[in-house]
């Protein structure tokens, strides 16, 4: 267990590993003692599993993310919508699991649910227009090894989602959401690219008018 502790500890260690990672680490170990090792490794919780043959290294600093392991559950999958603006603190409302977007003409395309041990995976079909729209320096976190949203791309995302009435995902809630959390010049950019500069400013709207409510509500 030593020479594993070492592997996941070292500052350079993948983050999110897979079984050939690991059997490569370890020198190309028999298959059954290298399950034996990711099994007690398991057990420590120096790992964690996300599906067969893929973990999250719990010694990761700062500590990895379930959504890191994206790409091994749905390849082409960008992590956004709930989660994405749920960690930027822009909704009011965490969700436990991991909400993707995928484009809804090519491969992987399957939406739905992915259960995992570490969490559940929600995917939800994108038209291709909407998840390309904007440049990518506004639509995508650069340099992190997955493909994520940014807060605002995942607000377009969302909204044009619900806007469909086959993806049954329900409307971004005005009274959930802060909007002072979001860089809107870049949310403007993306919406004219998507073509929904009039809907994001209807949402604008609601959000102000639901902040206000809240404000007379508690007399301030």
């Amino acid at each position: 267990m030593q020479d594993l502790l070492m592997i996941l500890r070292e500052p350079e260690a993948q983050r999110v590993l897979t079984l050939a990672m690991l059997r490569e680490s370890l020198g190309d170990l028999p298959p059954a003692t290298l399950s034996r090792r990711v099994a007690k490794a398991l057990d420590a919780k120096m790992l964690v599993q996300v599906r067969a043959g893929v973990y999250l290294n719990t010694f990761s600093l700062p500590p990895t993310k379930v959504a890191e392991a994206t790409p091994y559950v749905r390849t082409g999958a960008v992590v956004s919508l709930q989660t994405v603006l749920g960690d930027a603190s822009v909704l009011n409302n965490y969700t436990p699991d991991v909400t993707c977007v995928i484009p809804s003409n090519g491969v992987n395309t399957t939406s739905g649910e992915v259960d995992s041990p570490a969490a559940r995976f929600r995917f939800y079909r994108l038209n291709a227009d909407i998840l390309n729209a904007g440049e990518i320096e506004d639509r995508l976190v650069a340099d992190i090894g997955y493909l994520r949203a940014t807060p605002e791309k995942a607000l377009i995302d969302w909204m044009a989602l619900a806007a469909e009435h086959r993806s049954h995902m329900t409307a971004v809630p005005a009274h959930d959401i802060d909007w002072d959390e979001l860089d809107e010049r870049r949310l403007l950019r993306i919406a004219k690219a998507a073509g929904m500069t009039n809907d994001v400013l209807e949402l604008k709207s609601a959000v102000e008018a639901a902040r206000d409510d809240e404000s007379y509500g508690m007399g301030i």
